[in-house]
C-alpha cells in the first residue's frame, strides 16, 4: 500500500488529515492501552474512523454498494411514480347519502327474497345520482348481497357489487365493491363502507363513505 505523507483523504464528505508518518510500521508492538495511542493497532492496510478499523478497500468497496443500493431505490420510486402518472390513476374520496323505495319483493322458491330498490342522493364525486339496486335477502340469515348502478350527474354509470347483514331490525350494514362503469368510471376499483335504515315497508335511507380508484 502507498503512503500518503501528509496528504488528506476526502472520502464521502469526510475529510481526514493523516499524519506523515501514519502508515509506519512501528518500531516496537503498541501498548493495548487505548489511552495511549487512541486505537488498539496501527496496520499498513487499515484506516482508523470513529475509533472502528476499516480495510480501506473494502470500504470503498461498501460505498460503492451503497450508492448503487440508493440510486436503484430512486429509479424503482421514479418509475413506480411514472406508471402510475402514465396510466392516469388516482384515488378519489367518495361520501354521500339518498333515499330509496323498495319497488319490488319476490320470495324464491330457494327460501330467498328477491327485492328491488330504486334511488336516489347525492355525494362528493357523483354529484347528484340516481340509482338502481337489486338485492338478494336471505331471511334466515340476516344477510344480503347484490348489485347497484350509480348514474351520476354527468350520465356516467358507476357499478358495484356489495354484501351486509342487518344488525337490528331496521338497519343494515356492509360495504360496496366497485365494478368499473361507463365514462369516467369506466375501470374504476374501489370500495365503500354503507348503512341503510329501513323507514317503511317501502321506504329506506342509505349513506355511505370510502373512495374509488380510476
Amino acid at each position: 500500500m502507498a503512503n500518503f505523507p501528509g496528504q488528506q483523504l476526502i472520502d464521502a464528505g469526510i475529510a481526514i488529515c493523516l499524519p506523515h508518518n501514519f502508515f509506519r510500521k512501528p518500531s516496537r508492538e503498541p501498548k493495548e492501552s487505548a489511552s495511549e495511542c487512541g486505537y488498539n493497532s496501527i496496520r499498513e492496510d487499515l484506516v482508523l474512523i470513529h475509533f472502528t478499523l476499516y480495510p480501506l478497500k473494502k470500504f470503498g468497496q461498501e460505498r460503492e454498494k451503497m450508492k448503487k443500493r440508493v440510486m436503484c431505490g430512486v429509479l424503482t420510486l421514479t418509475l413506480l411514480s411514472v406508471i402510475g402518472q402514465a396510466a392516469g390513476y388516482k384515488e378519489v374520496p367518495m361520501k354521500g347519502s339518498g333515499t330509496g323505495v323498495i319497488t319490488s319483493f319476490v320470495p324464491q322458491q330457494n327460501g330467498t327474497v328477491a327485492i328491488t330498490v330504486i334511488g336516489s342522493g347525492e355525494s362528493t364525486l357523483l354529484g347528484k345520482f340516481t340509482r338502481s339496486e337489486e338485492i338478494v335477502l336471505d331471511p334466515a340469515t340476516g344477510t344480503v348481497s347484490g348489485t347497484i348502478v350509480f348514474t351520476a350527474a354527468d350520465g356516467s354509470e358507476l357499478n358495484c357489487s356489495f354484501t351486509g347483514g342487518f344488525i337490528s331490525a331496521t338497519t343494515l350494514v356492509g360495504i360496496y365493491t366497485f365494478t368499473g362503469g361507463t365514462g369516467r368510471f369506466d375501470g374504476a376499483s374501489g370500495t365503500a363502507y354503507f348503512s341503510a335504515v329501513q323507514l317503511s315497508q317501502t321506504d329506506v335511507t342509505f349513506e355511505f363513505a370510502g373512495a374509488i380508484e380510476f
